[in-house]
């Protein structure tokens, strides 16, 4: 098992290469001044030299991705000129954010999308497994960032009884701190629910085949009883669709505007 995850690993550092490469990359080819609001108006072309020997943008590509790598290995992200801090200091300031929604956005795709999996694999063909198919269709569908916009629209434009953005501190009270959370939450767990939905129900369904549910309900089991010994075979495949899926949740950006 830890050959096993050496190996994962080991595979994994020439991914993140590649990728780091590429959005470096990119983000040095497009178009426009990286210099554009940092020299002041009167500025002279000398200064723009001198700014520009001092941020490393008179070097090579080549020579500007391997000191930058080398800086992120150290720890240094750099320096955020919008911002006018450095960037370790704002990843310190809202990775407690982003882990508060991560965690709740997993938890609650996961057991929503469980549950709703669940009653539509022992109601196969009934209205509710109609329901929670197209709920999961829809999920996959629509982009998480519509939902967001629409969620924005209705109920901070329209209804005005969730907040646009920010957030709260827990000394506010468990009640305004989950405001904020709301819209975050649920436009960043449609997915989740979605995925964990789908694979629940054929899950559930497949193993409701098995020999054993007949050998149970044969001894005299009730249904419910039978449906915890389906539950325990069952959610192997929900949890191994879920890791990926968490990290997943964690990378990605925020919706809703939660800082």
């Amino acid at each position: 098992m830890a050959m096993v995850i050496l190996r994962r690993l080991g595979m994994a550092i020439p991914t993140l290469l590649g990728v780091s490469l590429l959005i470096w990359l990119l983000l040095s080819i497009l178009p426009g001044d990286p210099l554009v609001g940092l020299l002041p108006q009167d500025a002279t072309p000398q200064d723009r030299v001198d700014l520009e020997i001092a941020m490393g943008l008179d070097r090579p590509l080549p020579v500007r991705y391997v000191a930058w790598m080398g800086d992120v290995l150290r720890g240094d992200f750099g320096y955020s000129p919008f911002r006018r801090r450095d960037v370790s200091e704002l990843i310190a300031t809202a990775w407690k954010n982003t882990a508060v929604l991560a965690a709740v956005s997993a938890g609650f795709g996961l057991s929503i999308g469980l549950l709703a999996g669940t009653v539509a694999g022992v109601y196969r063909g009934r209205w509710i497994d109609r329901v929670v198919t197209s709920f999961s269709i829809v999920g996959l569908s629509v982009p998480s960032f519509w939902i967001a916009i629409l969620l924005l629209i209705v109920f901070s434009a329209e209804l005005k009884i969730l907040p646009a953005g920010g957030r709260a501190d827990f000394s506010d009270g468990l009640f305004n701190y989950a405001k904020y959370l709301v819209m975050p939450v649920f436009a960043g767990s449609l997915i989740t629910i979605a995925i964990t939905a789908r694979v629940a129900r054929a899950s559930i369904v497949e193993t409701y085949q098995a020999e054993f549910v007949e050998l149970l309900r044969a001894k005299g089991l009730r249904e419910w009883q039978v449906l915890l010994h389906v539950g325990k075979n069952a959610i192997s495949p929900v949890l191994t669709t879920r890791s990926p899926l968490g990290i997943w949740q964690w990378c990605r950006p925020p919706r809703c505007s939660s800082p």
